[in-house]
């Protein structure tokens, strides 16, 4: 891979931008958005909030138009990968997961604003995945496994198995994260109080 100095990056961005036959179009719409956000942002943050949204949008939905079909083509393959991430996982994918999961151990430990079911959460995942880290490492030492060699990790069924069994868990941890945050978010939600009604006086005329 050809390494580039820091100028050479912008210029090969700046020729990149310029050549481009969305120069003009996606000139135009930037002034045109800066414009309208700044003006907003004056007049009524509020408004801006909508601006800035819908600038996205209508960004978004340009892509989509002129680049569906290479877009689809890249989810796809991020798909793909995800599915052999979790059915054949990486020692590098498994090593990340060990940083992620002692992270959030040591960010739950320390951080007593933190509710205690991602507390429980954080510390089972990672104590779970720390105890199979000692199997891993003994399997490795003893086996004299190359961890840089694929062939060598899968070729051992029982080094595989703990490494499907860790981001089993790490992916299982993932979803109870996310379910819970949604959980909490549309019961605060539902929490709100409704605004109160004025105090309607009637006189009686008697």
């Amino acid at each position: 891979m050809q390494d580039f100095s820091l100028i050479e990056r912008i210029k090969i961005l700046s020729s990149i931008v310029v050549s481009s036959k969305f120069f003009l179009m996606f000139s135009i719409f930037v002034i045109i958005s800066l414009m309208l956000l700044l003006i907003t942002y004056i007049l009524d943050k509020k408004l801006n909030k909508i601006v800035y949204i819908s600038i996205w949008m209508i960004f978004l939905l340009i892509i989509l138009i002129f680049y569906h079909d290479v877009l689809l083509n890249i989810v796809d393959n991020l798909f793909d990968n995800m599915f052999m991430i979790i059915y054949f996982p990486s020692i590098s994918f498994y090593f990340i997961i060990l940083v992620v999961s002692n992270f959030f151990l040591l960010y739950s430990v320390f951080n007593k604003k933190i509710k205690k079911v991602y507390k429980t959460l954080n510390i089972l995942n990672a104590l779970l995945i720390n105890s199979i880290l000692l199997f891993v490492v003994s399997i490795i030492n003893k086996n004299n496994i190359n961890v840089y060699d694929k062939l060598s990790v899968y070729s051992n069924s029982n080094l595989l198995v703990l490494i499907e069994f860790t981001t089993a868990f790490f992916i299982i941890w993932l979803i109870l994260n996310f379910s819970f945050t949604t959980y909490f978010e549309l019961k605060k939600k539902d929490k709100k109080p409704l605004p109160q009604m004025e105090e309607i006086i009637i006189f009686d005329e008697n």
